[in-house]
């Protein structure tokens, strides 16, 4: 069965992108170029270590990571994205994996305000989208609040290139309510970026 051999993404403006596991090798590059000031360099450098720690530390395979920071004085984060390799056996059926994301359910100890599940036709195959806004549960079972905190805006979308038993998944996050359109602009102009070579692949 052939799988995903080889692929490019492209990242709009004010977005910072390096290889899973290189972290250490490109944090200051990556602050010298997205920030001013010591202080926000800084910011940046810690931004780049942490989410690539977390990236390295995930069981599924991440090949990318990318951090949105267009504030050149603080040098924050806005939003993050991961570009991930899920590898399946058989050929992964489309329509199936609209049914399953239409009947999910909320993660365990979190609440789901919104989810909009789409499908999407870019350049690279067949493309599902999952846009969710959710937010972590609050206390337990002796507190006296159940309110949620930190609400996050998800955005997932699997690419299906024709002809592989792989896919591509590209997670982006936000905790800022004010860019979550402008995410989801960025996520389309990534998803229509990518390219994909289908081949044979170790284990295929």
């Amino acid at each position: 069965m052939a799988g995903i051999a080889g692929y490019t993404i492209g990242f709009p403006p004010d977005w910072y992108r390096w290889e899973v596991g290189t972290g250490a090798q490109v944090a200051d590059g990556i602050a010298e170029r997205a920030a001013d000031s010591p202080q926000a360099r800084e910011v940046v450098r810690r931004g780049v270590l942490g989410l690539d720690e977390s990236c390295v530390k995930e069981a599924a395979a991440v090949l990318v990571a990318a951090l949105w920071l267009p504030d050149r004085v603080t040098g924050g984060t806005v939003a993050t994205a991961r570009l991930e390799l899920l590898v399946n056996r058989g050929v992964p059926v489309f329509d199936r994996h609209v049914r399953l994301a239409q009947a999910a359910r909320a993660p365990r100890g979190m609440k789901v305000f919104e989810r909009l599940v789409q499908t999407m036709d870019p350049p690279a195959g067949q493309a599902l989208a999952v846009i969710t806004t959710l937010a972590e549960r609050s206390g337990g079972m002796f507190s006296r609040t159940h309110e949620p905190s930190l609400v996050q805006n998800r955005i997932d979308v699997t690419i299906f290139p024709p002809g592989s038993s792989d896919t591509l998944c590209l997670h982006a996050m936000t905790l800022d309510q004010e860019i979550t359109e402008t995410l989801g602009e960025h996520v389309g102009a990534i998803v229509d970026s990518v390219t994909v070579t289908v081949g044979e692949v170790d284990g295929a």
